[in-house]
C-alpha cells in the first residue's frame, strides 16, 4: 500500500523471500545445515586419518608434530585443529614433541578400523557418542 505496488507482485516477492529463507535455514536439509554437516564430516575423517596414522607408525620421526604437517600433507592450521580436537577428546597425548595414542584413542581407532575394514556391527554414531567426540 505504501509503495503503491502491484498486490500480485508483492505477494510473489514475499513468497520468494520466504521460500529462499526456508531453503537456506531449514535445520535438517537447508543449505547452511548441509554445509555445516559436510565440514563436520570432513573433520571426523581427518581425525580418524590422523589417529590411524599415529597407530600405524612406530618410528619416532614419524610421530613428531612437525612431521605430521609434511607427511599427511595438511596445512599448519588444519593440523593444529585436528591435534587440538584429539587432545580435547583425550585420544592422544604429546610428550617430548612426540604424539602418542592414549588408551581411549587406541580403543577408538581399533573400533573404527573394525567398522571400516570388516563392516562389523559397530555404529559410527554410537562410537561418537561413546567417545564424546566434538564435545570437548
Amino acid at each position: 500500500y505504501f509503495l503503491d505496488a502491484s498486490i500480485a507482485g508483492s505477494i510473489i516477492s514475499i513468497l520468494g523471500i520466504l521460500f529462499f529463507s526456508v531453503y537456506l535455514f531449514t535445520p535438517t536439509k537447508g543449505i547452511l545445515s548441509s554445509i555445516s554437516k559436510r565440514k563436520k564430516q570432513q573433520t571426523e575423517i581427518a581425525l580418524l586419518s590422523f589417529l590411524l596414522h599415529i597407530k600405524n607408525h612406530t618410528d619416532e620421526d614419524e610421530l613428531k608434530t612437525e612431521h605430521l604437517n609434511q607427511h599427511i600433507n595438511w596445512s599448519k592450521s588444519k593440523s593444529k585443529k585436528i591435534i587440538d580436537l584429539a587432545l580435547n577428546n583425550n585420544l592422544i597425548k604429546i610428550e617430548n614433541n612426540l604424539v602418542e595414542l592414549t588408551d581411549k584413542g587406541t580403543k577408538f581407532t581399533e573400533n573404527a578400523s573394525k567398522f571400516i575394514t570388516n563392516n562389523e556391527n559397530i555404529e559410527i554414531e554410537n562410537m561418537k557418542d561413546e567417545y564424546f567426540l566434538f564435545r570437548g
